[in-house]
């Protein structure tokens, strides 16, 4: 399995003046194995320093190229993060999209530490009676691919608000979140090199 290690954000636009939500930005992440690059497209809490997931009970919006496709959802790279079943976006007034961690490809998947050293004997019993990659369950990513995120994206640039929320593996939903489609999101994707018109 491939391990990934978060290495920080680059702040590429301001928030925008009287913008009730955050500024979208570009972030790197390298693979510990391969030492490749990649950029994402994310948002977050700021106030806390330069890192974006400065929550570690929320999860955040992301965009990112990967393996030749366009992947779209929500991410958090904490340590302590919580294990998440299914997401659920939704752009304006737009029907919600329902992403499961067990869409996420594996290649994604960050396990923390604890899960690794056979920490959380528990959640790794409920994700095997249950059929599910406790892997995926806690990998930080839950994003989909494909002609679903082609999708999602371009309501995404076409909106205003993103609202999101998460489930835990009981079902149990989180706050509803939103965040702000501005013009720093399409600058970020154009920075991060994703092109939407060619997806």
């Amino acid at each position: 399995m491939r391990r990934s290690a978060f290495v920080g954000a680059i702040m590429v636009l301001a928030a925008l003046g009287g913008c009730s939500g955050p500024a979208w930005k570009v972030s790197s992440e390298t693979d510990a194995i391969t030492r490749k690059s990649s950029a994402m497209v994310t948002t977050g809490s700021y106030k806390a320093g330069s890192s974006p997931f400065a929550d570690p009970t929320k999860m955040y919006p992301v965009v990112r190229m990967a393996e030749g496709d366009v992947y779209v959802g929500l991410v958090s790279t904490h340590e302590s993060r919580n294990p998440v079943l299914s997401a659920q976006v939704w752009i304006d007034r737009n029907e919600a999209w329902t992403i499961s961690s067990q869409e996420t490809p594996i290649f994604f998947a960050l396990p923390s530490g604890r899960l690794l050293l056979g920490l959380d004997p528990e959640l790794s019993k409920q994700a095997g009676d249950r059929g599910l990659n406790v892997y995926k369950l806690m990998g930080g990513y839950t994003v989909t691919g494909g002609a679903k995120a082609r999708a999602i994206l371009h309501q995404m640039l076409a909106g205003q608000i993103l609202k999101y929320r998460t489930f835990g593996i009981d079902q149990t939903p989180s706050a509803i979140y939103e965040v702000v489609l501005d013009e720093s999101f399409s600058q970020s994707l154009k920075a991060a090199g994703i092109d939407p018109t060619t997806l």
